[in-house]
């Protein structure tokens, strides 16, 4: 059997930036990790390698040859979640994949003659794992890459996190905003969510519940004035069981917690159970419901989760801030106006945030583009 590895030497970087969609290429990127007691760089992009910073070189010679680094720690989770999505594009050309530290092996004599050669198979491979790019010709958009095959579209609605769509589909000479632009936005909240499941019911609790006993004004200004985890939140609890027992098994019940946090906080797993053990707390003294030892199933969705799965952002759960500077046609325009075949849709645009504005925007970007296409 012949088999073909792919080595991913920037996977540590790329598996970081896929959620700061708000960094560009342009500026010096590094990966560090920290080996007895000295933290050195992992990998780098172009950018800092003009400046000398290469792999194995200590974080600290790497900013004083380059002050303007700007550097990540490693995440192995991120990087195993990537090379995951990678194997699944690998499939397509070998029956037999395995996922390595930093690449994939693949069996590749059984298919080759169903590419009628391995030069075929390895072009077609090649193709496949470029990115996701919408391609403009002469104003219009001419054909959109996913996982490297060519879509053709008389016309486009971006119905994907708008930042999203501008700063990494679209090439510079065509977006509506430069980054300077978003970094200007005031975003709306994140959130911390908690997902439980317990093997008892509970007393002393409505289908809503808002847990409003510490300070509203700390915690408001600890989301928009001065960014940073809330010292002591306000949380929202829901317990749907309580309405419709048939939502958790008998005698069971069903729970989601809600932390309103500031967009683009630093979303660690021990962050994540520091403000639970605090809502577990609060629930306990406010309520009298000690739940610790009853959950059967905790899940947790957060910042990361919000930019990994819907490319929020900043991690954003709610779209702008609703501020008089970013109301009605203050928001990122529906309709791109380099070219003529693609428009916006989505809690970024108008008419803005939540589900029936977001509903009506797709509404209204399908008459748009409608109107469009039957000029043609």
């Amino acid at each position: 059997n012949i088999w073909l590895y792919l080595k991913f030497p920037l996977l540590a970087l790329e598996s970081v930036l896929i959620y700061q969609s708000e960094l560009s290429s342009d500026k010096p990127l590094a990966i560090i990790n920290s080996h007895k007691n000295v933290r050195r760089i992992v990998c780098c992009n172009d950018a800092s390698k003009q400046w000398g910073v290469e792999p194995e070189l200590s974080l600290t010679t790497a900013l004083a040859i380059c002050p303007d680094l700007v550097t990540f720690i490693e995440n192995y989770s991120q990087e195993k979640l990537l090379l995951q999505q990678l194997a699944l594009i690998a499939y397509r050309f070998s029956p037999e994949v395995i996922i390595d530290t930093a690449g994939l092996w693949l069996e590749i004599s059984s298919c080759e003659h169903l590419f009628n050669g391995y030069e075929n198979l390895l072009k077609q491979l090649h193709e496949q794992l470029l990115q996701q790019k919408i391609n403009v010709v002469n104003g219009k958009v001419e054909n959109i890459v996913v996982n490297g095959e060519k879509l053709l579209f008389d016309g486009v609605i971006g119905s994907a996190d708008y930042h999203h769509v501008e700063q990494k589909l679209l090439e510079k000479p065509f977006r509506n905003y430069t980054t300077e632009y978003w970094e200007k936005r005031e975003m709306s909240p994140s959130s911390l969510l908690f997902y439980v499941g317990l093997d008892k019911r509970l007393n002393n609790l409505q289908h809503h519940n808002l847990f409003f006993d510490a300070d509203f004004d700390q915690h408001a200004k600890e989301i928009y004035d001065n960014p940073k985890w809330p010292k002591n939140p306000l949380f929202y609890l829901s317990c749907p069981s309580i309405t419709d027992p048939s939502l958790a098994p008998k005698g069971n019940e069903n729970l989601m917690f809600l932390i309103p946090l500031a967009p683009g906080l630093e979303d660690t797993n021990e962050m994540r159970e520091k403000y639970f053990d605090i809502v577990l707390k609060r629930l306990k003294d406010l309520t009298g419901n000690d739940i610790e030892k009853n959950i059967i199933f905790k899940k947790s969705y957060c910042v990361n989760d919000f930019e990994k799965d819907y490319n929020s952002f900043k991690g954003n759960a709610y779209g702008l801030a609703n501020t008089l500077r970013q109301t009605a046609v203050l928001k990122p325009r529906m309709r791109n106006k380099k070219i003529k075949n693609l428009y916006y849709t989505g809690q970024l645009t108008v008419p803005g945030p939540g589900v029936p504005p977001s509903i009506i925007s797709g509404q209204i970007a399908a008459i748009e583009i409608d109107k469009y296409l039957n000029k043609l």
